[in-house]
């Protein structure tokens, strides 16, 4: 029996308004790390030279300094980004408000990061900001403080004579708690921050320094073997698709669009420690690299267990998405994918495609090598990269001044070249005519006999020394044979 309830009790409200201690440990278990922590605050700056719009010439600047004052350790981030206006200095303190309007925001997602990852790493934290035509404030949040707050209210004071910062920028001081970690940051900050941000088309844009020095610029794509130097069959693949994701602004469904560009190929290194896969860029900001997205499945942030096949070590992918930070697949430290992402599944499929289609290439090239050179046991990318340096270096003189010094640094190239010098100078006979070419198509005759191993392995060895050729077809031995047979010559 089923009794129905017709009436229902008034209920009752109860107060769940979240404490100032709780909500501040939520925010300083994020887990950054102190470069991670500061380059959240770089993102800011960087947000607010966009939202203010500031020339993009190269004149908006973000320092990052490290300072040793008596037994303390203080980061400051300074920039000259236009700065913040008295009247929005709560974004800086309020959780879950960047301050950036969802639809115009480039990396401000989620409104955490710059006060999770401060509180995280630091006793006390100084924000200092003048806007144009104003005189300043400032804002301190104290460690200890706000661990015995009963509110969520903090004090805002003007600028002292000591402080007096220049209209337009931001300075934030992190009292770094670890002063180990603060001793480690010089070496360690100045890599990552370069890692992150070292990417020509923001440097050209916004000029960030470390403790005086500008980072440098680096070209992503700097360890893609390009089209003069990968083999005909392994050139870049590229990839270029608009997506569009689903997202939610107040309760709001919307949709927006990210562009994503892919460019996937050989490393001038195949990698054995796990180095290899997909650097990821959002927005022009590093978010992840050496990923296996689109190589080995992932689920929920976890890879699969798999061994990195002899192809998988080469390949080498550049990924730029660009669109609304709102729908980036960033996580909320932006320092890793978001797998649950609605963008992160399509960017997957898409990643699976482009590697799909680049391993048939590279089947095919392996398949050329096997059937030029005779052998049974289909040859590594490896064999294929260095048979193609070699080939190139016998036909183009200029060949090595056509790479790029990492390239000709690499170990395949350093066997090619080993490989050419000795059949320019083997035996003292110095360099051969070349192997004959095969004739016309239509003139062909296709011959067919039984040899015994050994002795045309003996023949094969012989040709290799004399023409200085690594890779020898059976197709090579027959044309030889018979081309001196006509000339009455011997080898």
């Amino acid at each position: 029996m089923v009794t129905v309830i017709r009436g229902v009790e008034k209920a009752e409200i109860i107060d769940a308004t979240p404490t100032p201690k709780g909500t501040f440990l939520a925010l300083i278990r994020a887990g950054y790390t102190l470069p991670d922590a500061v380059a959240e605050y770089v993102d800011n700056s960087i947000e607010q030279a966009i939202n203010n719009r500031i020339d993009n010439s190269g004149s908006s600047r973000v320092e990052v300094k490290s300072i040793t004052e008596g037994a303390e350790g203080i980061i400051e981030i300074i920039d000259n980004c236009g700065g913040c206006p008295r009247r929005d200095a709560v974004r800086f303190i309020r959780p879950g408000e960047s301050g950036v309007d969802p639809e115009e925001g480039n990396i401000s997602r989620f409104g955490i990061g710059g006060k999770a990852a401060g509180l995280a790493v630091s006793s006390s934290v100084e924000i200092l900001s003048r806007a144009l035509s104003e005189k300043g404030w400032k804002i301190v949040l104290n460690r200890n403080t706000m661990l015995n707050k009963n509110d969520w209210k903090f004090e805002i004071s003007d600028l002292s004579s000591n402080e007096n910062i220049i209209e337009g920028s931001t300075q934030i001081r992190l009292h770094v708690t670890d002063f180990s970690d603060f001793q480690k940051f010089p070496i360690r900050g100045k890599e990552k921050l370069e890692e992150r941000y070292g990417i020509k088309d923001l440097l050209n844009k916004i000029s960030i320094s470390f403790n005086g020095v500008k980072l440098s610029a680096a070209d992503p794509e700097i360890e893609l073997l390009n089209n003069i130097e990968a083999p005909e069959r392994c050139i870049p693949l590229e990839a270029n698709e608009n997506i569009r994701v689903p997202t939610k602004e107040n309760n709001i469904s919307k949709t927006r669009e990210i562009s994503v560009k892919v460019k996937l190929g050989l490393m001038t290194e195949g990698s054995r420690i796990n180095k290899f896969g997909m650097n990821i860029y959002c927005n022009g900001r590093l978010l992840v690299k050496d990923n296996k997205i689109g190589i080995y499945e992932q689920s929920f942030g976890d890879e699969k267990v798999g061994h990195a096949g002899i192809e998988l070590i080469w390949i080498r992918g550049i990924v730029y998405l660009s669109g609304p930070a709102e729908a980036m697949p960033w996580n909320s430290r932006k320092n890793d994918l978001d797998t649950t992402s609605p963008t992160y599944r399509k960017l997957e499929e898409i990643l699976k495609e482009t590697v799909r289609k680049f391993l048939e290439r590279m089947g095919e090239a392996k398949t050329d090598l096997k059937d030029r050179t005779g052998d049974k046991k289909i040859p590594g990318i490896r064999d294929v990269i260095v048979d193609h340096y070699y080939r190139e270096l016998v036909i183009n003189s200029n060949y090595e001044i056509k790479v790029r010094q990492n390239v000709r640094n690499s170990r395949p190239f350093v066997e090619a070249k080993k490989n050419f010098n000795s059949s320019n100078t083997g035996n003292g006979k110095g360099k051969r005519s070349d192997i004959p070419s095969p004739p016309v198509t239509k003139e062909t005759v296709y011959l067919a006999a039984y040899v015994e191993t050994k002795m045309l392995e003996e023949v094969r060895e012989k040709i290799r020394k004399y023409y200085g050729k690594p890779n020898v077809t059976n197709a090579d031995v027959v044309r030889i044979i018979i081309e001196h047979y006509k000339n009455c010559n011997k080898i």
